[in-house]
């Protein structure tokens, strides 16, 4: 099994022995979980990043850095 993931925001966790899914939020880590497969944190990443992005839109900034 491969421990380096092809999606951004994704990692593998020694620890854990699940995929993590991290992103960086008005300039603090936020942990999205971890999961048993890669894509399902690739899609937890993906589904933060645009709530994200939405909410940034409102406030009339960037809220990822």
């Amino acid at each position: 099994m491969r421990r380096k993931s092809q999606f951004i925001g994704v990692s593998w966790s020694k620890k854990d022995h699940r995929w993590r899914a991290r992103m960086s939020v008005a300039g603090k880590e936020v942990n999205l979980g971890s999961f048993l497969s890669e894509m399902e944190a690739a899609r937890s990443y993906d589904a933060a990043s645009v709530a994200s992005d939405a909410w940034a839109s409102l406030v009339g900034r960037t809220a990822r850095s």
